[in-house]
């Protein structure tokens, strides 16, 4: 019976301290989404089930060396934001949030909520999947159930993408499976392809009853760097939608005023320079501007638009 005590006294110290930790968190959380706010950076919001290669996307994605992945439940327990420059040359922060599980206990649901807010706030989610794991399809199940239990938008879950991370394990467990085989010689060439035709299907299959859009399906590894291309792709064109961000392009005499203040300012990014085909004292500039910032410009610099060629806003 003592023992017994003991043991539900320390699980509610550890559940107290745990609370106290996820409020320290949120107010952390509040601060950093203010600063966000206030430098006007993109955000995505990378999500998955726990150890479904979370952490180990972003440092793919971003170069970060310092990020260190753990294999390991919870591993992590804060939320963080991580700096990346898109192929486009656009700023971006990717959010590393705390793994998803199922059957969460339930004096924790609340808590474990609060510190996934951010994904609410993103402009844009990735959600991760480790293909590898014999439980892959529930545990996209259980993401995406806790998903729309946020009330994120459905625009938002819609225009989600989904990674199916450690896809090299998958060939290699493919690649495992067939040695064996050989090796066993029981089974002839023809039952052989029909177990592995079996074996598309039912992936397939399992896929499809996921309820996950072909478009925004991507299988990826992230050690291997397989895919990882093509996801940068599909997130850019994603988040310059997601993000309101207006694309111009303005010919301008090199080092002059409205020269200075698009290459020297922060008020947008510069995707592209070329020097002018037919004058060499231009400069031609493809701009990105968030639209906030692209009113503010045409206020300030109401003369720019004689310089502008092209606006795909």
């Amino acid at each position: 019976m003592s023992n017994y005590i003991d043991i539900t006294v320390i699980e509610y110290d550890r559940e107290r301290n745990l609370r106290a930790e996820v409020a320290k968190l949120e107010q952390h959380r509040k601060l950093l989404k203010r600063r966000r706010l206030s430098i006007d950076i993109p955000t995505v919001a990378v999500v998955g089930y726990t150890n479904a290669g979370k952490t180990s996307l972003i440092k793919a994605l971003t170069k970060d060396a310092s990020l260190q992945p753990k294999n390991q439940l919870f591993a992590t327990l804060d939320v963080t934001t991580h700096a990346g420059i898109l192929p486009n040359a656009l700023n971006v922060l990717y959010v590393d949030t705390v793994g998803f599980i199922a059957d969460i206990p339930t004096t924790l649901i609340e808590a474990f909520r609060a510190t996934l807010n951010d994904a609410i706030d993103a402009h844009l989610i990735i959600h991760v999947c480790d293909i590898s794991h014999p439980d892959y399809v529930v545990q996209h199940k259980t993401v995406i159930q806790t998903l729309r239990e946020l009330d994120i938008p459905s625009s938002k879950l819609e225009s989600m993408i989904t990674v199916f991370n450690k896809y090299d394990l998958l060939n290699q467990q493919t690649s495992d499976d067939q040695q064996i085989d050989e090796q066993d010689n029981n089974d002839d060439e023809e039952v052989q392809e029909e177990e592995e035709e079996e074996e598309k299907v039912i992936l397939q299959k399992s896929i499809s009853d996921s309820n996950i859009e072909n478009n925004n399906r991507l299988y990826i590894s992230c050690k291997t760097g397989q895919g990882l291309d093509q996801l940068l792709d599909v997130l850019q064109k994603k988040l310059m939608i997601a993000s309101d961000r207006v694309t111009c392009e303005y010919r301008v005499l090199q080092g002059g005023q409205l020269y200075q203040v698009l290459v020297n300012g922060d008020i947008c990014t510069i995707e592209n320079m070329t020097v002018d085909e037919h004058d060499p004292q231009f400069i031609r500039l493809k701009c990105l501007f968030s639209k906030a910032a692209y009113a503010k410009f045409q206020a300030r610099y109401s003369g720019a638009s004689k310089y502008q060629i092209s606006n795909d806003s």
